[in-house]
């Protein structure tokens, strides 16, 4: 692989990885993330802020998972 593929590549992974934790951190910016002690010390704490806290690990997942194939995709280049 060519170090110009490499570096598309290199690029790319940041770029996802990136977006993921912006997408972590809106996530958990709505409505239903907001205030999950409070809501849960009331018995307010339902479904749809379940569902809210799931869509947000979901993006953090994906997050970690960017950068760990980022951090092999390093590794191949440095080697």
């Amino acid at each position: 692989m060519t170090d110009s593929i490499l570096n598309q590549l290199v690029k790319r992974f940041c770029d996802n990885r990136d977006q993921e934790y912006l997408n972590y951190s809106s996530a958990l910016r709505e409505k239903e993330c907001l205030g999950w002690e409070a809501k849960i010390k009331a018995g307010i704490f339902g479904g749809m802020e379940l569902n809210a806290h799931c869509k947000a690990n979901e993006h953090l997942g994906r997050h970690l998972a960017w950068n760990m194939a980022l951090e092999e995709l390093l590794k191949s280049k440095r080697e």
